[in-house]
């Protein structure tokens, strides 16, 4: 059985801004009592710094392979904001049917093996144009594309380069869209390939 006992106790259970991952990742007490603080003490004091970490990470990468295949669903994200000396804050995270889990978490400079995601190139960022009410979103840096048309009148745009979605222009955001944002945070997210946890911040951060 792969789902979480109905009665565990949890300390915290987020969405990522990581698009990998998919489902939500949870902390759970015992996890961090019986394994984390006792393994790893000296996370013992960071547990806010923890969520962070899962909530918004600066980079993910696959665990390293351990013994008979062991860690291979495992999951490393990594903050590049918390740091203990010349380290980095690690939480590992193991995937299941319906979850994320926390499994741990250390400090060190590149316990991992290969990237598969990065904010620095996948975030989103945002700019809102008040005197016309269009927004624009981007996925990474802004940079010259093609445009087409949405349904719902989006402006969807694609990479010159590379014909890749790398942004989205919402005209008249607040006249049309304000009281939308379910949906535009699905169409977002549908098209710039992000996590919905990114592309939601991105537009709550829309003053």
């Amino acid at each position: 059985m792969t789902g979480a006992a109905p009665d565990r106790a949890t300390l915290f259970s987020v969405e990522s801004n990581c698009p990998v991952v998919d489902k939500p990742a949870i902390l759970y007490q015992d996890t961090w009592e019986g394994h984390i603080r006792v393994r790893h003490p000296e996370v013992s004091s960071r547990l806010g710094d923890i969520k962070i970490t899962v909530t918004a990470p600066s980079y993910a990468a696959n665990s390293l392979p351990g013994p008979g295949g062991r860690n291979n669903n495992n999951l490393v994200l990594v903050n590049n904001s918390s740091t203990l000396e010349t380290s980095y804050l690690h939480v590992f995270l193991t995937q299941t049917a319906s979850e994320w889990r926390v499994t741990s978490a250390i400090f060190s400079n590149n316990y991992h093996s290969d990237k598969v995601w990065d904010v620095s190139t996948s975030g989103i960022q945002s700019d809102y144009d008040a005197d016309s009410d269009v927004l624009y979103l981007s996925k990474g840096e802004p940079q010259s594309a093609l445009t087409e048309s949405s349904p719902e009148g989006l402006l969807l745009r694609y990479g010159i380069k590379d014909h890749v979605p790398c942004g989205i222009t919402v005209l008249s955001y607040k006249g049309d869209w304000q009281d939308y944002h379910d949906l535009l945070t699905l169409r977002v997210t549908d098209f710039l390939g992000v996590a919905k946890a990114a592309a939601k911040r991105a537009l709550e951060s829309i003053p």
